[in-house]
């Protein structure tokens, strides 16, 4: 394996750009682990409060698993979580232009969420205002933005 400082001093500037190369071809490998990393940190922070003095709402994995009871009340925004995992999969199995496309759909589910001025909160059902939205939140949608950057650096370079 070639040293970087042979590369730096070497007269073939080839080498170089072999070097370069191959870090920009792993960006994609780190974002995706970056997303998924940033994915399952949400998972344990607040995501939205629905009181006025910003305490505790539920936490992401409380979202996850009962998040789906949202669609029969018109909340389409937890189907951002399979959309993300499905970003993933098209990442890893290098299928890039899908996998930007369903990385950004995912995106745009979750911000979507920003629309709604308050949320289900028992199987009454009772509503009530979201006053703020929590680290878990905001966490998820830098996650997918992760997802969109990982499948943009292979499109960019044409390689899918």
């Amino acid at each position: 394996m070639t040293d970087i400082h042979e590369i730096m001093h070497n007269d073939n500037k080839s080498d170089l750009g072999n070097y370069r190369g191959s870090i920009l071809m792993r960006f994609p490998k780190i974002f995706v682990l970056l997303a998924i990393g940033l994915f399952v940190f949400s998972l344990t922070q607040d995501c939205y409060y629905t009181n006025k003095y910003f305490q505790s709402g539920l936490d992401g994995w409380e979202l996850l698993l009962i998040g789906w009871l949202g669609i029969f009340y018109g909340y389409f925004t937890w189907l951002a979580n399979p959309v993300i995992l499905i970003s993933w999969i098209f990442a890893v199995t290098r299928q890039f232009r899908i996998g930007l496309i369903v990385a950004t759909g995912s995106m745009l589910i979750m911000l979507s969420f920003l629309f709604h001025k308050s949320i289900v909160i028992n199987e009454a059902p009772t509503y009530s205002k979201i006053f703020g939205y929590g680290l878990g939140y905001w966490l998820w949608i830098v996650s997918a933005g992760f997802s969109i950057i990982a499948n943009l650096c292979r499109v960019m370079r044409g390689l899918n």
